[in-house]
């Protein structure tokens, strides 16, 4: 299990994350991280930098492509989420 935090001047939990989830697509197309991440238990991660990303989709442009469009439609899902939560 991992515990996102958001740091600006306190911590706030954003979340917990299980077996399958993603973290810090923001970093993937942004380039800066946007949380921290605390693992509460011991964790399995596959690390995706936009480098390799990049090298995914000169290889294997389907792939990503597949790789882009789910982690768009993650970024979409946690914003709506959280424009449903301030409103």
């Amino acid at each position: 299990m991992i515990t996102v935090w958001q740091v600006y001047g306190k911590r706030v939990e954003l979340g917990q994350l299980r077996r399958g989830d993603t973290l810090e697509e923001v970093a993937l197309f942004h380039g800066k991280r946007t949380a921290d991440v605390h693992a509460v238990t011991n964790v399995r991660l596959l690390q995706l930098g936009s480098a390799s990303h990049e090298r995914l989709g000169r290889r294997y442009p389907r792939i990503a492509l597949k790789v882009t469009r789910n982690l768009s439609e993650i970024l979409a899902d946690r914003l709506a989420s959280s424009t449903q939560r301030i409103r």
